[in-house]
């Protein structure tokens, strides 16, 4: 796992990427993805990334 700890964002910044997250699904990631296995870990790590949002305070409805 990595920390990123030096990642600066504004609060709209946080808002409008927690609901990117949010939003995202397999079928919106696979036209991004090279494999089926890419498109899986990407939603992994947009979850993992909506969850430390969320913890910060950024958690869209």
């Amino acid at each position: 796992m990595t920390d990123f700890n030096a990642i600066r964002l504004d609060d709209d910044q946080c808002r409008t990427l927690a609901q990117l997250c949010k939003r995202s699904n397999i079928d919106r990631v696979r036209p991004f993805s090279a494999s089926e296995d890419e498109a899986w870990n990407m939603v992994d790590a947009l979850q993992g990334l909506r969850s430390q949002l969320s913890r910060a305070g950024f958690n869209p409805r």
